[in-house]
């Protein structure tokens, strides 16, 4: 297998260790393979999905990362809001409806 890899107005030979995860071949190759090598992509479709599952990790990676910064971002909005505070309100003791509560959940 020979393996090229597109850097700015050149090629460059990869050298890849057997079984790395690959991307997807070229639309380009695809398009323009001859006969001859029609089958040759379909010896390496373990490694393609190895490689969907690494960018999918990535991919999730990024949304993690992104999120945190959300929430992070959230946090501080909220931690210099300059609005007042309300004080504790007091709530009603509702045990002394507690009868009245059991009576409805027995309906």
């Amino acid at each position: 297998m020979i393996c090229l890899g597109l850097i700015p107005n050149h090629f460059v030979l990869l050298s890849l260790k057997d079984g790395c995860p690959l991307p997807p071949s070229s639309t380009e190759w695809k398009i323009h393979k001859s006969e001859e090598a029609a089958t040759w992509e379909d010896e390496f479709l373990d490694q393609h999905d190895r490689f969907r599952t690494l960018m999918d990790m990535e991919l999730k990676r990024d949304w993690f990362h992104q999120r945190n910064q959300q929430i992070k971002t959230i946090q501080l909005c909220l931690m210099f809001d300059d609005t007042p505070v309300k004080p504790n309100t007091k709530f009603e003791d509702v045990m002394e409806y507690l009868d009245d509560l059991l009576f409805l959940d027995e309906m």
